[in-house]
């Protein structure tokens, strides 16, 4: 279906912003606040998936709803495989890893149902791999693991692939979902490399608080795309 008939009845910058504010201004400090030496503890796990059970509100909507586009059944499971992630994450990082891959996966496939992949997907694709890997490499020697290294560079790909298959879409449809979308891919690419750089260069904890209100504002944008089906 086309981004660019969709009339949702939501008043969409409300809900985007009501969902943000109560994610940045209670949700993030209560989680941090309660750490134990800058780790989780079972209550903070918790809350550290809450946001993304919120982002998953909307396209699990568009599914009770029986609205007939695949869409929002690969956005929601992209945000299932992503809020296993949040918490694993924490405890096993190649496991957590591996489920955040799964989820950009999911949001790849249902992106491009979207709009199906042309020469200018490959083009963002190409672009934005070769900047990604461009900064791994010269991060190579802070990994002293090879496994991880490569890892992270698989994951590199599957950024690009999500960056390849969002940014295009304003253009191909240019209503508010189409942007929420093309955001929430770039807020979540903007995300990953902050963190990559807390973790390298044991950044202070603000800084690991604003890399995931990042993270928390691309999920709820990608959720609230979903929307545009209705």
């Amino acid at each position: 279906m086309s981004l660019a008939r969709a009339n949702p009845p939501l008043p969409l910058p409300v809900v985007t912003a009501f969902l943000l504010l109560v994610i940045w201004g209670s949700i993030m400090p209560t989680r941090f606040r309660h750490m134990k030496n800058g780790q989780d503890t079972p209550f903070t796990l918790v809350l550290k998936g809450v946001p993304t059970a919120m982002a998953a509100l909307s396209p699990l909507s568009c599914l009770i709803l029986e609205i007939r586009s695949p869409y929002p059944g690969w956005m929601l499971a992209g945000l299932l495989f992503c809020l296993a992630g949040d918490v694993v994450l924490s405890l096993h990082f190649l496991a957590g890893g591996g489920l955040f891959l799964l989820g950009h996966l999911c949001y790849v496939t249902g992106l491009l149902n979207l709009h199906p992949p042309g020469s200018i997907h490959l083009l963002i694709f190409t672009a934005a791999l070769a900047v990604l890997l461009g900064l791994l490499l010269r991060l190579r020697k802070r990994f002293t693991d090879r496994l991880l290294f490569f890892g992270v560079c698989v994951y590199a790909a599957a950024l690009a692939a999500l960056l390849a298959a969002a940014l295009p879409l304003p253009f191909a449809g240019g209503n508010p979902q189409a942007w929420c979308a093309a955001a929430g891919a770039l807020l979540f690419v903007i995300s990953d490399i902050t963190l990559c750089d807390n973790m390298l260069n044991a950044r202070p904890v603000r800084n690991q608080y604003i890399s995931l209100g990042i993270y928390y504002t691309a999920q709820i944008l990608l959720g609230i795309s979903t929307l545009a089906v209705l």
